[in-house]
């Protein structure tokens, strides 16, 4: 009787992965297709916010001192590479068909850039400068719409993404140059006092941005406030384009952005 009750317990045991389905058969699940966020909206729209740190390249040509009028004096410094930070914010929407590796999500919203560039060598002009490095600094606003095209990697929610960006200037752009004087005992006649700094207005033509961009990122299935059906996503990506501005000179940058998205199903 102890050998029968054993056998049965064994029998019992190995049918327990399997499932019954309606024509009696028994078959294990496939484990391989299940997705781990449990998708059935196609659907989702939300926002998201992040920072950005951005490398320039090229030069920047900035006038300092001159004006409209003819045979007026015009003076301008080259400016090399540079850096900057900076910041935005996008509302979104998401196509994702259920049970495909693949979405598609467009946005549109506004980015903020802080940027510096400075003069690679001293500068000499006159009276105008002695011994000055320059150092320009700008500050501008963009309308920011985006695509872009993700593929899942595996079954926990990590992928991949590549898209465009369109950065249009708006107005409001505000830019400054400095001109620093250095330490030089045998110069003391003025502007270029030793170790005084002097700042100009000036302007920078800011142009239509367009970037590629290419990033990763990881989903996870959330239930805020009691809500269900909610998608959150940090995410990095990098973004280069056409340059910055190309008037007179053209001076470019890529761009790094650390963010966070949220959606919900519509």
């Amino acid at each position: 009787m102890m050998r029968h009750r054993c056998i049965l317990l064994f029998i019992v045991l190995m049918t327990m992965p399997l499932i019954v389905t309606g024509q009696g058969r028994l078959v294990k699940p496939n484990i391989e297709s299940l997705d781990s966020l449990m998708v059935e909206e196609e659907w989702w729209i939300g926002g998201r916010v992040y920072g950005l740190l951005q490398a320039q390249f090229g030069q920047l040509t900035v006038q300092y001192v001159g004006g409209t009028a003819p045979g007026s004096t015009q003076l301008s410094t080259p400016l090399t590479n540079g850096d900057g930070y900076g910041g935005g914010m996008q509302a979104v929407v998401e196509y994702r068909a259920p049970d495909r590796p693949w979405a598609f999500v467009g946005g549109i919203g506004a980015e903020y850039h802080y940027a510096t560039a400075t003069s690679s060598q001293f500068v000499n002009q006159g009276i105008y400068a002695y011994r000055a490095r320059f150092e320009a600094l700008s500050s501008v606003f963009y309308l920011s719409p985006s695509f872009e095209a993700r593929l899942r990697l595996g079954r926990i929610g990590t992928f991949a993404m590549a898209g465009f960006q369109v950065d249009v200037p708006l107005s409001g752009n505000q830019a400054s140059l400095w001109q620093h004087e250095e330490l030089d005992g045998a110069t003391t006649g003025e502007p270029g006092f030793p170790m005084t700094s002097i700042r100009f207005g000036t302007t920078i033509q800011y142009a239509t941005r367009v970037g590629l961009t290419l990033g990763v990122g990881h989903d996870f299935m959330v239930g805020l406030y009691g809500y269900r059906s909610q998608i959150v996503t940090p995410y990095l990506t990098m973004v280069v384009g056409t340059p910055v501005t190309s008037t007179p000179t053209s001076w470019n940058g890529a761009t790094v952005k650390l963010g966070i998205m949220w959606r919900t199903a519509m």
